[in-house]
């Protein structure tokens, strides 16, 4: 069994016992809090906000917990027979095609999730610096393309491993385990292109968020001491504007101070030192914490997605109680009936006492 993204350098192997391998479980429930949470603020951004009311960063918001549950989702079939092994084996299960799918589904996935924060930085600050033109830029078609124009790319880059352009991703020495391409080092010269790109990609899209966030941060106070010029309608604009900045700019950097230890590990890696064991395992782990802590970034910065998981909340209770009284209802036993003889002997005993719901009956004479 290897670990999870990446749980597998090079020569790095979970204990030959999984039950007593608590990083395997960890792993399992920080991925299913992941995509519980991030359900809601896809809900909200794609179902509770009507169309009218939706803005580019609520696209951004709801792609992105998108991608974070399908970066639960779709390496979970291939990698999930490593936590179950009922051999407790050392082993990958499902050989190198497996393996390649795996990292594929994990960088495919990581790196729009770092493209997507990237434009939700910069659509803050298009927002702030020219309000103006980005009313008539921010529209809903062009969220579209810039969705489409991230997983197109990072679809493409994700590739790079597929064609060789990486360290391979499986060993075989009497048993196999599934290598993480950001610290295994390379063999070939042409196996050090995707490292490279991803080193050149992260620190340089790191460098610009956090430009831009500094940037965000200054308007912000402007915005703040401004407030009071305008009328309600103008404020509550802008504060929904301030609201949704302070958003982008925590989420910007909650999500590379997960992803720095990453690219410490990448970029050693390729000049050639050998990274520890802890700190590797740690940095490969981290990835994880981004996506589980997003969902409480929008509901505590956000009063919009804070109602919203309400709502949600408060559908999913009314819905359990409706299938519970339904249940209720279907399974309960029918009510006892009174026996014929005994409505006979009442009817009976009425007619001797002389009546029947207190008519009283005429006697006759022959």
């Amino acid at each position: 069994m290897a670990y999870r993204e990446g749980h597998g350098l090079t020569d790095l192997k979970s204990p030959a016992h999984p039950e007593r391998d608590w990083s395997g479980f960890l792993s399992l429930s920080l991925e299913g809090l992941t995509l519980a949470g991030n359900l809601f603020p896809a809900l909200v951004a794609f179902r509770v906000k009507k169309r009218s009311s939706r803005t580019v960063t609520d696209y951004l918001i709801g792609t992105l917990s998108i991608n974070d549950m399908m970066a639960v989702l779709l390496p979970l079939p291939v990698s999930l027979p490593a936590f179950i092994d009922p051999e407790f084996t050392e082993d990958w299960k499902g050989g190198k095609a497996s393996c390649v799918f795996y990292q594929f589904c994990i960088y495919w996935l990581q790196t729009a999730a770092m493209l997507l924060v990237t434009e939700m930085a910069l659509e803050r600050y298009l927002a702030l610096a020219i309000p103006m033109r980005y009313k008539s830029w921010g529209t809903h078609r062009r969220a579209l393309y810039m969705v489409s124009f991230v997983y197109s790319f990072t679809f493409l880059v994700a590739l790079m491993p597929v064609a060789g352009l990486a360290p391979p991703a499986v060993s075989s020495s009497g048993g196999s385990t599934c290598r993480s391409w950001i610290a295994t080092q390379p063999e070939e010269w042409h196996q050090t292109i995707f490292p490279i790109f991803l080193i050149i990609q992260g620190w340089t899209t790191m460098v610009i968020v956090l430009m831009l966030n500094l940037n965000l941060v200054c308007r912000v106070r402007r915005y703040s001491r401004r407030m009071g010029a305008y009328d309600r309608d103008h404020i509550n604009e802008r504060k929904s504007i301030r609201e949704f900045t302070r958003l982008v700019v925590v989420v910007a950097i909650l999500f590379y101070l997960t992803w720095l230890p990453v690219l410490i590990v990448l970029t050693l890696t390729q000049l050639g030192y050998r990274v520890p064991e802890l700190f590797a395992v740690y940095a490969l782990m981290s990835t994880i914490l981004n996506g589980l802590f997003n969902p409480l970034v929008y509901c505590a910065l956000s009063r919009q997605y804070r109602d919203g998981y309400l709502v949600i909340t408060r559908g999913f209770i009314k819905t359990c109680c409706l299938y519970i009284h339904c249940a209720a209802f279907f399974f309960q036993s029918p009510k006892p009936q009174k026996n014929h003889r005994v409505i006979n002997s009442d009817i009976e005993s009425e007619l001797t006492n002389g009546h029947i719901l207190d008519i009283p009956i005429r006697e006759t004479r022959l």
